[in-house]
């Protein structure tokens, strides 16, 4: 190893030549010269030597070093880190470091405000930093940095000593490993372990938060008979597919996890606080699974369509542990199974029960509306002096000879199974045919009829037609028809329920307000619906006239509603003391239990040819 470079003793140098002229005696003034420029030379080579070797030591040790002066140039870059960005050596000094080595964008901007964090903080230990290079082609590095600050020694810091460690292939190798680990290798889908962890902690959320959380077991029929008959290829593939339909069916707050085989489970968050609601919920979700996963799918060969059976257990807090929510839920799946698969199936008998008959009910319903079996009872509705102006259209379901299914038991199962408008139709259809049946009937003929519009039936784009085709086919006047709307309709898209109301109302047919002051609409919104009468709700009725608020609220509809010229009609009105008291603030119309119970068609006529002044 060549001797370490030590500074000549320039004083004794200068001494020396100045004691020349004393001893010329014995040296020549050249060769003193000349010995001293073979010093120097000397000098010269064993520092010449160490910057060699310091050199060497920098292009020999496998890791990335870089010196960074305070504006972030390149003072000096070993030839190990310009292999690795692809640059030959002397090509990157001088260059701005994160301009031309970092990855744009927010890696770019993190990695100078590290250098920059440790500039300011004048740390005397080294910073440890992971933070992703470019190289010349374009191809990311990721890199591990520990940085240290370069001191003169008068403790002033000029630059940034960067010393890392290429990392790629290792975290690479440590993704994949986590891949293994918690991810199923055939589908990318998270497997069991990976589900255990998510599903404990959603318990934890669930038990602070009080939503309730679900968990569906998916388990498709009869896959060992495809994996049988047309490889196990093609049997790999439709897990694939099957698992990709199910990601795109769940909220992204969801977790779709295979089990293994043809097992998946789908984890369902911040479902509603009330279990009923909660369950519901939960079964609309299933439904959409298994449908979703019945769908055909075109595998080689031939398409393919199959079942699929669902179990679903419904949690809330940590009553249960990971493992036994999931047998619950796997139970319910083979109960499914049992049932003659193709089924869903809750693991909570009570809330199954009641699954199943909401299932039955729609399926009844379904049936009745085939069969035309809904009829409609009519309420009158009266004037301050006893007169009848109209009758609301109310629909009645006789299920069997001595059962009558309540509309607010059957109305939400027919929206929830996609009934709504085939009895929406059917109502209007209905009354309309009385209309015509009426024109020729004393006290009758002139009467309008009110009949209930849902806001899924007003959504659909055949609406407008398919009231006009009801009108036309009875033959009735459009002015006798009354559609009653509730504020949730301008929930959705108010400007075209709005333009569809207003093409109706040039027709002829004319609107009423239902349930007014219960929902959320904007009174600018009641400014422009095309409506002639509002509807007091039966809520703030029902508490008069002992309730100060119950009568504030009424007062302030039947003013609202006269000052801007539409009929004020009160619902639910059952004693003569509500009536009374709607009388005095300038109710203009009732119906209700005082004056009539909604009656079919048949008794109507009787019941308005009698006294219908109000009095029992």
């Amino acid at each position: 190893m060549p001797k370490r470079y030590e500074p000549p003793d320039w004083d004794a140098l200068q001494r020396r030549v100045v004691g020349l002229g004393e001893h010329s005696h014995r040296k020549s003034h050249f060769a003193v010269l000349q010995e001293r420029l073979e010093e120097l030379e000397r000098s010269r080579a064993v520092l010449r030597a160490e910057r060699d070797l310091s050199q060497l030591y920098l292009d020999t040790v496998p890791a990335f070093v870089v010196v960074l002066d305070l504006a972030g140039r390149i003072t000096m870059i070993n030839s190990f880190g310009c292999r690795l960005l692809g640059h030959e050596p002397g090509e990157l000094i001088g260059q701005d470091w994160f301009a031309t080595c970092v990855t744009p964008g927010s890696p770019r901007l993190t990695a100078q405000s590290h250098i920059d964090a440790l500039l300011r903080s004048g740390a005397l230990a080294p910073g440890y930093f992971e933070g992703e290079l470019v190289s010349r082609d374009g191809r990311p590095i990721l890199v591990a940095w520990r940085n240290v600050l370069l001191r003169e020694s008068s403790g002033r810091i000029v630059g940034t000593l960067c010393a890392g460690e290429d990392i790629t292939t290792r975290r690479a190798a440590e993704q994949a490993l986590h891949n293994l680990a918690f991810f199923d290798p055939l589908t990318s889908l998270p497997n069991r372990r990976l589900l255990n962890d998510r599903l404990r902690q959603c318990m934890t959320a669930s038990e602070r938060s009080g939503f309730h959380g679900a968990l569906i077991f998916l388990d498709l029929d009869q896959f060992k008979l495809l994996n049988d008959t047309r490889g196990h290829a093609v049997g790999d593939l439709l897990l694939q597919r099957a698992g990709s339909r199910l990601q795109e069916a769940v909220r992204a707050c969801d977790t779709v996890a295979r089990m293994g085989g043809d097992e998946f489970v789908v984890l369902l968050q911040n479902l509603n606080t009330r279990p009923a609601d909660a369950g519901r919920q939960a079964a609309g979700v299933a439904a959409k699974l298994v449908q979703t996963l019945s769908g055909p799918y075109d595998l080689p060969g031939a398409a393919y369509q199959g079942t699929v059976s669902a179990g679903v257990v419904l949690f809330r807090g940590s009553d249960s542990t990971v493992d036994e929510l999931l047998q619950h839920a796997d139970v319910a799946m083979y109960q499914a199974k049992a049932s003659g698969r193709n089924a869903t199936r809750f693991y909570d008998p009570a809330m199954q029960d009641a699954i199943d008959a909401r299932t039955a009910l729609a399926d009844a319903l379904r049936s009745a509306l085939q069969a035309q079996a809904i009829v409609l009872h009519y309420q009158p509705q009266f004037d301050p002096h006893g007169k009848c102006t109209g009758l609301e259209a109310l629909a009645r379901w006789p299920r069997t000879a001595s059962t009558w299914v309540a509309p607010s038991q059957f109305i939400p199962v027919a929206e929830e199974a996609g009934l709504i408008e085939q009895l929406g139709e059917h109502v209007l259809s209905i009354a309309c045919r009385q209309l015509a049946a009426w024109s020729n009937a004393t006290r009758l003929a002139e009467l309008p009829i009110s009949v209930n519009v849902s806001a899924v039936q007003l959504r659909s784009p055949g609406f407008v037609a398919a009231v006009g085709r009801c009108l036309r086919e009875s033959g009735v006047a459009p002015q006798r028809l009354k559609l009653e709307i509730t504020e949730s309709v301008l929930v959705h898209n108010p400007d075209e329920v709005i333009a569809k109301l207003s093409a109706l109302r040039r027709s002829g047919v004319t609107f009423a307000l239902d349930d007014f002051g219960t929902g959320y609409s904007s009174l600018a919104y009641l400014k422009r619906l095309p409506i002639n009468q509002v509807k007091i709700d039966r809520s703030f009725v029902h508490d008069l006239p002992v309730d100060p608020n119950s009568a504030a609220i009424c007062n302030a509809i039947v003013g609202l509603g006269n000052s801007l010229g539409l009929q004020v009609v009160a619902e639910g009105v059952e004693t003569k003391a509500q009536w009374d008291h709607l009388r005095v603030a300038g109710c203009g119309m009732a119906q209700g239990y005082y004056f009539c119970r909604p009656l079919p068609p048949e008794h109507i006529p009787a019941q308005l040819g009698a006294d219908a002044s109000g009095t029992q």
